[in-house]
C-alpha cells in the first residue's frame, strides 16, 4: 500500500522522528529535524517530506511532524511502547465489557501497562489521548498523573486482536476501507491512476469561471424579462416613449438582483486562514474518529461557528473548534482554532489569538 511504501522509502525520517518523540514525549518541530539532518550530511528536505507523509501515519501539526500509531509498527525501537499502548486498550477493552458506560482509563493503569516505567507510560498516554477513538470524555493531559478519559464502545475492536499489528489492522479497515482494500502490491502501470487534485489556483479558476457564466446568463435573462417589459409598458395607453425613468420596474429589479448576487458571493460564516502549518479536519472534534480534508498552509475558508472540545491536548488553551463552511468541508467537518491565524499576523510575538471569538459559538445538535 502507499502507506507502506512511503514509510519503506523514508524510514530514516521515522526513526529520527520517533526517537526525538522519545527524548521528551513530544513530536519534534520540522526545523530542528531538519537541522539533525543536516549535521549529519545528509541531504534530506525534512519540510517537503512531512507535508507528504500518508494520512495514515501521521500528520504536521503547528510545525511539528505527528506521527499516528500505524506509523509506529514499522520502527522496531518502537515495539516496548505498542506493548504498551496494546495492553492499556486490552484493559479499557475488559473494563468496558464489565462497567459498562461507566468505564473508564486511567493514568495509573497505563503504569501498570508500562510494567512500572514513568517514560514508557508517557509515551503511551501521548498516543492514547491523542488518536482517543477508543475514549470519549475524560479530564486531564498526557503530563498529568490523574487524567481520565470515558471508554466508549469503539474499544470493541480490540477483542479479537492478539497483538498490536492485528488492531491496527481492524482499525485500517474501519477507518480507511478504501487503502485496506487495496492490493498489497498495486502495479502503477496496470492500475489506472486517479487524476491529479486540482491545486489551489485550479479551484479558484474554476469556481470564477463558474460564477462568471453564472452572472453572464443572469445578466442575459435580466434584459431580456426587461426588453418584454419594456414592450409591455410602451403599449399600454398613455405610456411614455422614453420608457421607465429612474424608478422604474426595470432598473429597480436589478439592483436588487446585484445585492442579492454580491450577498449570495460572499457566503456564509467568517472568514478565517490557516497557519503557515495548515489544519488537521475531523468529523466529530470531541472523539477525533474520522478525519476530512486538511487544509493547506494560508488556505482562506469560511467558519460557520466554534465549539469548545479540549479534549486533544493540542488545541490547549482555548480548546476551541471551528466548523468549516467552504467545499469540500461543507460544513461537516470542524478544525481547531489555534490553527488558524485569527487576525494575527506572521512573526507576531504579542497577543497572539488561539480563537477568533467574533466567530459564534455552534448550537448543539
Amino acid at each position: 500500500m502507499a502507506a507502506e511504501h512511503w514509510a519503506t522509502e523514508n524510514h530514516g525520517l521515522l526513526s529520527r522522528t520517533f526517537e526525538r518523540f522519545q527524548e521528551r514525549a513530544e513530536w519534534p518541530g520540522l526545523e530542528p529535524l531538519q537541522l539533525d539532518f543536516a549535521r549529519g550530511d545528509q541531504d534530506i528536505d525534512v519540510h517537503a517530506l512531512a507535508f507528504e507523509i500518508p494520512n495514515p501515519l501521521g500528520f504536521v501539526e503547528l510545525q511539528r511532524l505527528v506521527l499516528r500509531v500505524r506509523a509506529l509498527q514499522y520502527l522496531p525501537a518502537a515495539a516496548p511502547l505498542l506493548a504498551a499502548w496494546f495492553s492499556s486498550l486490552q484493559l479499557a477493552h475488559r473494563r468496558w465489557l464489565s462497567e459498562g458506560e461507566e468505564a473508564s482509563l486511567t493514568r495509573d493503569d497505563v503504569l501498570r501497562a508500562a510494567h512500572g516505567d514513568e517514560e514508557l507510560a508517557l509515551q503511551a498516554s501521548q498516543l492514547l489521548l491523542r488518536e482517543r477513538w477508543a475514549f470519549g470524555g475524560g479530564h486531564g493531559l498526557p503530563e498529568d498523573p490523574d487524567w481520565s478519559a470515558d471508554v466508549i464502545s469503539e474499544v470493541r475492536y480490540v477483542r479479537n486482536a492478539r497483538n498490536p499489528e492485528d488492531l491496527l489492522a481492524a482499525r485500517d479497515e474501519r477507518e480507511y476501507p478504501s487503502a485496506a482494500a487495496e492490493p498489497d502490491d498495486p502495479s502503477e502501470d496496470s492500475q489506472p491512476q486517479p487524476p491529479d487534485a486540482p491545486t489551489r489556483w485550479e479551484r479558484l479558476s474554476r469556481w470564477a469561471v463558474e460564477h462568471y457564466l453564472g452572472a453572464v446568463a443572469a445578466g442575459v435573462t435580466v434584459l431580456l424579462v426587461g426588453a418584454l417589459v419594456g414592450l409591455r409598458v410602451s403599449n399600454l395607453p398613455g405610456a411614455s416613449d422614453s420608457g421607465p425613468g429612474p424608478s422604474g420596474g426595470v432598473s429597480g429589479e436589478s439592483n436588487e438582483l446585484r445585492t442579492q448576487e454580491t450577498t449570495s458571493t460572499a457566503g456564509p460564516g467568517i472568514t478565517e486562514e490557516a497557519g503557515e502549518g495548515g489544519a488537521r479536519t475531523y468529523r466529530n472534534p470531541f472523539t477525533l474518529s474520522q478525519t476530512g480534508p486538511s487544509l493547506s498552509p494560508f488556505e482562506r475558508v469560511r467558519v460557520a461557528c466554534r465549539v469548545h472540545a479540549p479534549t486533544m491536548p493540542s488545541v490547549k488553551p482555548d480548546g476551541n473548534w471551528y466548523r468549516i463552511l467552504s467545499p469540500p468541508w461543507n460544513g461537516n467537518y470542524y478544525a481547531p482554532a489555534n490553527s488558524f491565524w485569527n487576525g494575527d499576523s506572521p512573526g507576531q510575538t504579542s497577543e497572539i489569538h488561539n480563537t477568533d471569538f467574533d466567530v459564534p459559538e455552534c448550537n448543539q445538535r
